[in-house]
């Protein structure tokens, strides 16, 4: 199979997935509205939005390991490659544990409403 039709197949193939985890995304919703009344859909809506927001809280830093750690170990440089991966789990850590103290202090503060 010559380069360019195995670079149309995997783009085919991938824009199909995304085609088909959008259709799974409204079903879904849409299921989920209807066995939800009113107030369970708002807080189900809100419980996504935090959900959505707190996948930034890392700042895109696990996104670099994708290319990082294969570029350093195609490199050779092993050690370094470690390296990054530690302190991009670390980091991922900590700011994904002032996350959930965030919440959690909010939930108790706001426990009334």
């Amino acid at each position: 199979m010559s380069k360019t039709r195995e670079i149309i197949s995997q783009v085919g193939t991938y824009s199909s997935a995304i085609v088909i985890t959008q259709g799974i995304g409204v079903l879904a919703a849409l299921v989920s509205r209807f066995f939800l009344g009113p107030a369970q859909t708002g807080i189900w809506s809100f419980a996504q939005i935090i959900l959505t927001y707190s996948d930034y809280v890392t700042l895109g830093v696990t996104y670099a390991i994708i290319r990082e750690i294969p570029f350093r170990r195609s490199k050779g440089e092993f050690e370094k490659s470690e390296d990054i991966k530690n302190n991009i789990f670390i980091f991922s850590f900590l700011m994904t544990l002032a996350l959930g103290a965030g919440i959690a202090i909010a939930a108790f503060l706001y426990r009334a409403r």
